[in-house]
């Protein structure tokens, strides 16, 4: 059983309406997922843990959504998908993508910015390990 690392999306709300049409569906069940699958597609390959891990920085999709007017909060397990907000802002030249996140049980928060800056994306991702104030600040203390 993995831990959950806590995702929250950050754009513009202009930006919103776009990632919930494109990259957003239900599952099997109803629920809302994040489908990385359609942000950098994987496939069906016989590593496709290893792949998803590589490609997305996790080894799961994003799961139990929560979306407001400019954030989509989502969990994924044991790390942030990182390699995914890349992807976007490669995908999407003109968008800003911030990403903040956490993960209790190995206690590490972090905030990463992905945005196309001349012929390439600038990635900027800062990860630190969590102090009793980063747990106050989240309301887990």
């Amino acid at each position: 059983m993995p831990n959950h690392c806590c995702n929250t999306l950050i754009m513009s709300p202009a930006t919103l309406p776009i990632i919930l049409k494109k990259y957003i569906r239900k599952n099997e069940r109803g629920d809302k997922i994040f489908d990385f699958e359609f942000v950098e597609p994987v496939g069906n390959v016989t590593d496709f843990l290893e792949r998803r891990r590589d490609k997305w920085g996790t080894k799961w999709i994003g799961y139990g959504l929560s979306i407001d007017d400019s954030t989509i909060t989502f969990y994924t397990a044991w790390s942030p998908p990182i390699p995914i907000v890349r992807k976007l802002a490669e995908l999407h030249k003109d968008l800003v993508f911030c990403l903040e996140y956490y993960e209790t049980g190995a206690a590490f928060r972090g905030m990463a910015t992905a945005k196309w800056q001349g012929d390439d994306v600038l990635l900027d991702d800062t990860c630190w390990n969590m102090t009793h104030d980063d747990f106050e600040e989240l309301g887990l203390a």
